[in-house]
């Protein structure tokens, strides 16, 4: 937003300036010289605003994300388009003097000026080249275009990602026992788990939570035999290893820990813990559902980036099953569900009163004395004959089984879930492609069984989608506002070529810093399409002035590119200095928000 702040009135303040070293007075310099930019810096301001709005318009969950962020752009663009049309030129009336001083700054200024001036007579004579021989403007377009295609084909070696997790210091530990396992035995081992990880370097805090995990998504988050522990180090900047680095040696230390489903991921940028790639794969049979899901977590395994993968596929957990016995029940006149009943009664108890003190009411249940162990099930006794009670295996059987700890379901359809986490350097794009690939030549997915990817990537497609409907509606309200200001429908079109071109620097920049297209880069490329024309704009407007008063559309073109080459560069400088705190950040948070400073430095700078 600072460079957006300052553009009009550079713009403004340049013209200023040039028409008091030209010896105009300051107070009529201000006015006019204010003027004849007029034009220019409403069309700069329009365009900045109406890209803005699709992004403040779109609908789904990443829009909700970026509205407020695009609301206050619009309102900060507004504010300077006011600032450049009142307070710099009354600053520029009272501040500026025609006298000049021949101190060491004076000679300096005027050396800069010299330099700057050569330089733009260059470029002048380069456009003058490529103006006057067709040869020359025609390799520079195909030397464009074949730029503009290279830069197109690095996108799928960039990749697609959604928001790239901040180190927060935290990584959490989940670790899973068998289902049989009792709350003591889950603490016992949980402890053992603790004392391989209490001496990691950096710690600072360790936390376990037995019997109950959060944020896990797809499983059970409750029970007896589930643990989490979550690990608290000190802040990057304090510490030289990574969280990759960090997470490896979790791993290593537990390596080998018997009895234990184990997963170990970073925290996620929303808090608490989760997988960034889930898997489900949709279909009728049990069997078959297990037998893909464990197949496909091979295949997710193999793949290099991908950390922990795991699937919902759980052995039973053990239950009693009382069966009864129909046909000595229909001899005894006893219907089954006084067996129920009884059995209800002696395990959970019944509610036989209540009891009142002090305006309080207290229910008074009645049940068999608690015990340990399930064989007392089975010598449960039930009435009978006088004085001969009956055994409950004389009237049902009791059987022990396993019993499915979750059955999920999805749009009425049984599914399994497949899911793991990624290295921070491995795009969900990416991910997501190379699974894909292997599972469609390999799997082999019986009919009627068929699997998508849900959670992150489902999100991340979405914005995408929304993000690209906002790009070429802002193209679209682009090209209106410029129409109706430069009133012109051909003038637009030229300065609209511009915009593709600036993606070369964008997948550039990304490419050579090995970032990928997360959700804060599209936000960077819509906007720059508003940034991007500011530049062009500025040109044509000059150009639409020479005109005005007799000069030849050519020679316009190339005075034009020349008179604005010094405001052209002071936008540039101001535009990548603002955004290179964000490119170059290192500090708590920066990995969200390096590479949309990254992709709108490389973005400006071909533009330019």
């Amino acid at each position: 937003s600072v460079g957006i702040l300052v553009t009009n009135s550079i713009v403004v303040l340049e013209s200023i300036v040039r028409k008091v070293a030209e010896g105009v007075e300051p107070h009529e310099a201000a006015r006019t010289g204010a003027g004849e930019v007029a034009l220019a810096v409403l069309a700069s301001a329009g365009t900045n605003i109406v890209v803005l709005f699709p992004v403040a318009m779109m609908g789904s969950l990443i829009g909700l994300f970026f509205r407020p962020f695009a609301i206050t752009m619009v309102v900060v663009t507004a504010v300077s388009l006011f600032v450049s049309f009142t307070l710099t030129p009354i600053m520029c009336a009272f501040l500026l003097k025609k006298t000049s001083s021949r101190g060491i700054l004076a000679r300096l200024e005027e050396a800069f000026n010299r330099g700057l001036h050569a330089i733009a007579r260059k470029y002048g004579s380069v456009l003058y080249l490529l103006a006057n021989h067709r040869w020359a403007g025609s390799l520079v377009i195909i030397g464009t275009l074949l730029v503009l295609v290279h830069a197109l084909s690095l996108v799928p070696r960039i990749g697609f990602g959604f928001f790239k997790d901040p180190d927060r210091g935290e990584i959490f530990v989940r670790l899973e026992y068998p289902t049989y396992y009792n709350i003591d035995k889950t603490i016992e081992r949980v402890q053992e788990a603790e004392r391989c990880l209490k001496d990691m370097p950096g710690l600072e805090h360790l936390f376990t939570n037995v019997g109950k995990v959060e944020g896990i998504i797809g499983q059970s988050s409750e029970g007896v035999y589930l643990a989490q522990i979550l690990l608290k180090f000190v802040q990057k900047t304090e510490r030289t290893e990574t969280m990759d680095d960090l997470l490896a040696m979790v791993n290593q230390r537990l390596a080998g820990y018997p009895d234990c489903i184990l997963t170990a991921n970073v925290s996620k940028v929303v808090g608490g813990q989760g997988y960034a790639l889930e898997l489900e794969i949709a279909g009728e049979e049990f069997h078959e559902l297990e037998s893909l899901a464990m197949t496909v977590k091979e295949f997710a395994g193999s793949i290099p980036g991908v950390q922990s993968p795991d699937t919902s596929v759980r052995s039973g957990k053990p239950e009693i099953r009382v069966r009864p016995r129909r046909e000595v029940l229909s001899d005894l006149n006893a219907p089954a569900l006084g067996l129920g009943m009884t059995l209800r009664a002696n395990l959970e108890g019944l509610k036989a009163g209540v009891f009142k003190q002090a305006g309080r009411v207290y229910d008074i249940r009645v049940k068999l004395r608690d015990q340990q162990g399930i064989d007392q099930v089975e010598s449960f006794l039930f009435p009978g004959a006088p004085d001969s009670p009956v055994a409950l295996t004389a009237l049902a059987r009791v059987e022990q089984s396993l019993a499915p700890i979750q059955i999920t379901r999805s749009d009425k359809t049984r599914v399994t879930k497949v899911y793991a986490g990624l290295a921070s350097t491995k795009p969900l794009g990416t991910a997501v492609n190379e699974l894909s690939q292997k599972m469609d030549a390999q799997a082999n997915f019986p009919p009627g069984y068929s699997y998508r990817f849900m959670g992150q990537y489902e999100i991340m497609q979405e914005g995408i989608g929304e993000f690209l409907e906002a790009g070429l509606l802002a193209i679209a309200l682009t090209y209106l506002v410029l129409a109706a200001i430069l009133e012109s429908f051909t003038q637009p079109f030229l300065i609209l070529v511009t915009v593709p071109f600036g993606l070369i620097g964008v997948l550039w920049a990304l490419y050579l810093t090995g970032e990928s297209i997360s959700m804060f880069v599209l936000l960077g490329a819509v906007m720059l399409v508003g940034i991007v024309v500011n530049n062009a704009i500025l040109i044509m407007d000059e150009v639409n002035q020479q005109i005005r008063s007799g000069v030849p559309a050519r020679n316009a073109m190339q005075h034009a590119a020349m008179d604005q080459f010094r405001p052209i560069l002071m936008i540039t400088l101001a535009a990548v200095l603002g955004m290179l705190p964000l490119a170059l950040g290192r500090g708590l948070g920066s990995e969200m928000r390096s590479s949309v400073g990254i992709a709108s430095v490389g973005g400006i700078i071909i533009s330019a």
